[in-house]
């Protein structure tokens, strides 16, 4: 996802000098860094994006990470965090060398607005930082909102919306962390880390125009990266940061919504139509709920201007569609008023074009012998022949059909069109070639030729 990935021997030579760091100044005492730049945009409270680089080895690392959960269990503070545990995985080390460490343990506070390295005596300095982080001035009105769905067998799907409310571009780095909430991996002293970097859904760039929004639905195979997961311990967190400081602007983070309801389509076009009405049908699925309990909310892009109201439908049809491109969105609400948090959806383009052109180019007005045509201007065939056509079609050709007599004899759907070779033996008879051309949408064209066969 456009992550540059360093080289095997720059990770190596980068973790041997950040542990010979480590030993020497962490163990000297305790190091505050600290990167306080502002701006001017806007003030308000927010949560804030801790990033904590650690190692399963680093002997004052399970005092940070004890202080760090503290202060998340407590509730009192508005923060989420990610354990980097670098010798564990490597996206957890590249991402240290990015944020710029130079020992372990430090804590990284929005994207290293604020960086803590060393172990503390307390959490004053921790506290102090995310209340520093949480008044920020120079942060881009832009939000996400983040839903995960648990899809069995290892896999996870998200949806992420990413809303700009600022009047000019946004550009910036979008990273989706997968972390375990009790890891697999534990510290020094035995201790399991809690949100542990399993690996990234998303790692790449995003912009955004004025007041701008994008959607994206995302799917991660924990089996692809090696690793055998359960739903209830895992935690994504989403976090933008500013392309030009490289600090967070937003972070959120979400479980697995498997006590959501879920969607299905299970009638309705997709790809292009060649009729101006569509009819949709669907089911939904909750673990808690029977079917007829189930209420649906529904909407056809562009044509309709807001979700339906909420009912038992489980059906609708759309008449008058014009010319144009389409998506259709169900979602599913239970009892208790949770929504289907990744409505099903169908896309598809009513398209009514002009018809194809299709021209039997072989045989025709001219005499063939044995396949080769002669310059002599008669309908006839003598021994074998191939037939061919040429189509074409603005919305492309589907196929092109062959018929001999009205048998069908051949089905070509890529040109050169061609039905080879017409046998048989007739001695002087006349044949009707027949060949009709469909386009995408299920237009069709037909054209005929009559040809005396001998032999």
């Amino acid at each position: 996802m456009g992550f540059r990935k360093k080289t095997e021997m720059q990770l190596i030579i980068s973790y041997m000098l950040i542990v010979l760091v480590t030993f020497v100044s962490v163990s000297s005492g305790v190091v505050i860094q600290a990167d306080c730049n502002s701006g001017a945009k806007t003030t308000r409270g927010r949560t804030v994006f801790v990033e904590y680089a650690t190692t399963s080895w680093c002997h004052y690392c399970p005092i940070a990470a004890g202080q760090l959960h503290e202060l998340y269990s407590s509730g009192n503070y508005d923060f989420v965090y990610v354990s980097l545990v670098a010798d564990k995985n490597e996206e957890a080390l590249e991402r240290c060398l990015e944020l710029g460490l130079t020992g372990y343990p430090t804590v990284f506070f929005d994207g290293g607005y604020r960086g803590i390295l060393g172990a503390q005596e307390n959490t004053t300095a921790y506290i102090n930082a995310i209340e520093e982080c949480r008044l920020r001035k120079d942060v881009h009105n832009v939000t996400l909102d983040l839903h995960v769905r648990w899809l069995g067998e290892e896999q996870l799907s998200i949806s992420l919306t990413i809303a700009l409310q600022d009047n000019q571009v946004y550009r910036g780095r979008l990273r989706v962390y997968v972390t375990e909430i009790t890891s697999r991996w534990s510290d020094s002293i035995g201790e399991p880390y809690h949100f542990s970097m399993l690996g990234y859904m998303i790692n790449e760039d995003v912009s955004l125009s004025s007041s701008g929004s994008q959607c994206s639905t995302i799917l991660w195979d924990g089996t692809e990266e090696g690793y055998d997961i359960e739903p209830e311990n895992i935690m994504v967190v989403a976090a933008l940061y500013d392309s030009n400081t490289s600090y967070v602007d937003f972070v959120t983070s979400a479980t697995a919504s498997s006590d959501y309801p879920d969607t299905v389509i299970t009638e309705g076009p997709s790809g292009v139509i060649n009729e101006t009405c569509a009819t949709f049908t669907w089911v939904g699925v909750d673990k808690n709920t029977s079917t007829e309990d189930l209420e649906y909310s529904y909407k056809l892009e562009p044509y309709d201007g807001f979700w339906s109201n909420w009912s038992h439908t489980t059906s609708v049809t759309y008449y008058n569609l014009s010319i144009g491109e389409y998506i259709f969105w169900v979602k599913t609400r239970n009892p208790e008023g949770k929504e289907d948090p990744f409505p099903a959806s169908r896309a598809f383009a009513v398209y009514q074009g002009t018809p194809p052109t299709v021209r039997i180019t072989k045989p025709g007005e001219f005499l063939y012998v044995n396949n080769k045509k002669t310059f002599i201007p008669l309908p006839v065939v003598v021994g074998d022949v191939d037939i061919e056509a040429e189509a074409m079609d603005e919305s492309g050709v589907e196929k092109v059909e062959f018929y001999v007599d009205n048998d069908l004899k051949h089905q070509d759907c890529l040109p050169p069109y061609i039905y080879s070779t017409w046998q048989g033996f007739s001695f002087l008879k006349k044949h009707t070639i027949k060949v009709v051309a469909y386009d995408k949408v299920g237009n069709t064209a037909t054209d005929m030729v009559k040809v005396w066969r001998i032999l």
